[in-house]
């Protein structure tokens, strides 16, 4: 049965001898001799091979999990400013938060068999416009879910509510 050798700790150590003091102090000469240090251009490929070859940071925080009433919301166009995805039960109204009520250029339901109606009135309020109060549905295929300004819908969204198609 081998031990490794403790430090003693009136003996000191350096990490490029890359072994435990020894008693045969003409060895552990020899071994640190004959070794050179990585050119520093060993140094940087090894570098930014670790760096390439490690998982990407951005990876690290999981994508939300998609699922039927997933909505992302955001108050600029193409996903950018504050914005909230969240997943909302079906056939339920719901109010946009104040930083996003009438302020609301991405509405982008998630992939699946759902779509959304935008509404320009709170939930349980009454319709008095003309033209209806809402903009039809929307769903991941409609074109302009990333840029509600393109309809000018980002600045009369209040409330929504999702269905199954």
């Amino acid at each position: 049965m081998s031990t490794k050798p403790r430090l003693p700790n009136s003996t000191p150590y350096h990490p490029s001898t890359l072994s435990y003091p020894a008693t045969n102090h003409a060895h552990t000469t020899a071994i640190t001799a004959n070794m050179s240090p990585l050119p520093k251009r060993t140094i940087f490929l090894l570098g930014l091979f670790l760096m390439t070859t490690q998982a990407n940071p951005l990876d690290a925080h999981p994508k939300p999990r998609r699922s039927i009433g997933g909505v992302l919301i955001c108050t600029n166009p193409n996903a950018t400013g504050v914005c909230t995805h969240e997943t909302y039960q079906l056939n339920k109204c719901y109010n946009l938060p104040d930083a996003l009520r009438n302020n609301a250029a991405t509405f982008a339901p998630d992939p699946g068999n759902f779509f959304c109606y935008p509404y320009l009135k709170v939930c349980g309020g009454i319709c008095t416009s003309p033209e209806g109060c809402t903009m039809g549905p929307v769903d991941s295929d409609y074109p302009h879910r990333y840029n509600l300004t393109a309809v000018s819908w980002d600045r009369f969204i209040t409330s929504f509510d999702c269905l199954l198609k």
